[in-house]
């Protein structure tokens, strides 16, 4: 899912820059790309294990050692 994500990301990128002239950085590109995922994941309804929901709670709450990254 994040391969195919980040190809769909990349691609609106592509067409943005050859069609109307202007882009993102690669930072900001990164940070799309990472907010679209966890919501993704966010919205997926887990039934069953509750093991599972916790370990994706703390999956979408970890903070990368980037100073200026936030969720």
């Amino acid at each position: 899912m994040v391969f195919q994500m980040t190809i769909y990301h990349v691609w609106r990128e592509r067409n943005e820059r050859r069609h109307q002239m202007k882009g993102k950085t690669a930072d900001q590109l990164h940070k799309v790309i990472d907010k679209t995922m966890r919501n993704r994941i966010a919205c997926l309804k887990y039934t069953g294990s509750t093991e599972m929901m916790d370990y994706c709670r703390d999956g979408l709450n970890f903070q990368a050692d980037r100073s200026s990254y936030t969720c």
